[in-house]
């Protein structure tokens, strides 16, 4: 029996390989284009993907078929492209595996899991790169919106000559069985004059694109040819039944309108006082945090091994009952009444941020100001978001956030080979270890095996138990890492109400102790 016999039960029709393919092109040629900025280049390598596509792609569910495609086309070797730092185009200056990660969302329009399965990574190494490089400098919330829309009608609006051009490198890398159409639509072909002076040249010269466009073509033109006549004859009816029959109820069963827009009032004037002890200052201050945060499990694994342990400034807790100081009393005057029951951390950020502001010339204070305002118009989900990326940040000690600021400097003054090395030992780790790694380098090494002391912890005591981890050194740490796999889950619990009891001196000692037994 030959090969051709030998058909599937449902056997997918001859062209449908063809119609995926041709569906797909022109966006796979514009993300190619982009990814190595070269017209010529992306020709060849969607040539190159089309012929690995079509290998096992007959042999797939068509379910299977664009995350297969995808793999295909970002598999070829020309797109590892490496980065050109002073290039005039964004995306030609970041890293191939950010901005391969970055236009598989804008362009091919993948979410996180498809687009790290095309790329062969873990979703947790994709997110890093597409953070690298929404954090990338320039690369701001409007800039990325624009690039959208740029490369939006880039998809859509390509010239027509251009798009065949594309379709044809297309073409010439799939067997003709998956280019032209049924038999029936290919044996008109000849009637057309292209297809006949093709025929002209011979059997050996034949023109097969010209032939292979007349052929699609064709096709199209069978199955659009009546379709205007259809779509007046739809109006016609519809315009009909409009006139002679009777109008539904003012509002019937099932259905609703919706109601008028509700005026929102402005937000109110910010004035320096306003401004300092707004709850997103250091949001909207320190905006090189929010890029820190982003990447924050990766960085803190970094610094664990690159980085030497620092004491950061203002780690003892403010004096419950020290006064205001004088620089920051009218600042800081819509806290003053309940400044004595904050807790030290509180009343630490309040001074930083009136510090700050302090420092600030008019400019930079009117800058702040304007993003502020800009924040307060944010729809509410998407603040709660941006915060959320914050939280583990700011619960780092001060040294701990300039150690993971010092690995982001270092790691970005690496070579590129370096830095992919580094991304992908990182995302070899299981995914519950990398997001361990997020509570900082300090504590990063030894969670692994302190993981057991979080298990069925409630969501609102896990602060404070972090709390007293950050208060043990080194050694009472890798004691507490060899006792917590050792306990029951009732022990575990009696361990950490009496660490959170224990003043900080004697924890250590507790912990030899429990480990003795």
């Amino acid at each position: 029996m030959s090969p051709s016999d030998a058909t599937p039960t449902k056997p997918v029709p001859a062209s449908a390989l063809g119609d995926f393919v041709h569906g797909i092109a022109v966006r796979s040629w514009v993300l190619a284009r982009h990814q190595t900025g070269d017209a010529a280049v992306a020709d060849r390598l969607l040539a190159a993907a089309v012929a690995r596509f079509v290998q096992s792609g007959a042999t797939q569910p068509l379910s299977q078929w664009p995350l297969g495609w995808w793999s295909a086309l970002l598999e070829q070797r020309g797109m590892l492209l490496p980065a050109e730092p002073g290039a005039t185009d964004l995306l030609r200056r970041l890293p191939a595996g950010p901005r391969a990660a970055l236009l598989l969302r804008l362009v091919a329009g993948l979410d996180l899991v498809h687009a790290a399965q095309a790329l062969g990574v873990a979703q947790s190494a994709y997110e890093a790169a597409l953070a690298q490089a929404l954090s990338a400098p320039g690369m701001d919330d409007a800039r990325v919106e624009a690039l959208r829309a740029l490369l939006h009608d880039e998809v859509h609006a390509i010239p027509m000559e251009h798009k065949q051009a594309v379709l044809a490198h297309a073409d010439e890398a799939m067997p003709r069985h998956a280019v032209l159409a049924a038999p029936s639509v290919v044996r008109t072909a000849p009637a057309s004059p292209v297809a006949g002076a093709a025929k002209g040249h011979g059997p050996g010269k034949r023109d097969t694109t010209q032939a292979r466009w007349w052929a699609l073509a064709a096709r199209a033109e069978g199955r659009w040819r009546h379709a205007p006549w259809m779509v007046a004859g739809a109006l016609l009816l519809a315009l009909a039944l409009a006139w002679l029959w009777p109008g539904p109820p003012a509002m019937p069963p099932g259905r609703s309108e919706a109601l008028p827009a509700e005026p929102v009032a402005a937000a109110p004037a910010l004035g320096p006082a306003q401004v300092v002890t707004h709850p997103d200052y250091l949001q909207l201050a320190r905006p090189e945090d929010e890029r820190l945060a982003r990447d924050l499990g990766f960085l803190s694994w970094l610094a664990a091994s690159t980085e030497p342990a620092t004491a950061g400034p203002g780690g003892e807790p403010a004096d419950a009952n020290a006064p205001i100081p004088d620089d920051a009393r009218a600042l800081l005057a819509p806290v003053a009444a309940t400044w004595t029951s904050l807790d030290g951390p509180s009343r630490r950020r309040l001074l930083a941020q009136a510090a700050d502001w302090n420092r600030r010339d008019a400019a930079a204070r009117a800058a702040l100001l304007r993003s502020l305002q800009a924040w307060d118009r944010l729809p509410a989900p998407e603040r709660a978001r941006r915060r959320e990326t914050l939280v583990a940040w700011q619960e780092l000690e001060p040294g701990e956030r300039l150690r993971v600021a010092a690995a982001a400097t270092h790691f970005a003054a690496r070579s590129i080979a370096e830095q992919a090395a580094l991304r992908l030992q990182f995302a070899a780790l299981p995914d519950d270890t990398q997001q361990l790694w997020r509570l900082g380098p300090a504590l990063g090494p030894d969670l692994g095996a302190i993981a057991p002391l979080f298990a069925f912890l409630p969501a609102r005591e896990r602060p404070a138990l972090l709390s007293v981890l950050r208060t043990l050194d080194a050694g009472a740490r890798r004691d507490l890492s060899e006792l917590a796999p050792r306990l029951s889950e009732v022990e575990r619990a009696q361990l950490r109400r009496d660490l959170a009891a224990t003043p900080p001196a004697q924890r250590a000692a507790l912990i030899r102790a429990r480990l003795a037994r």
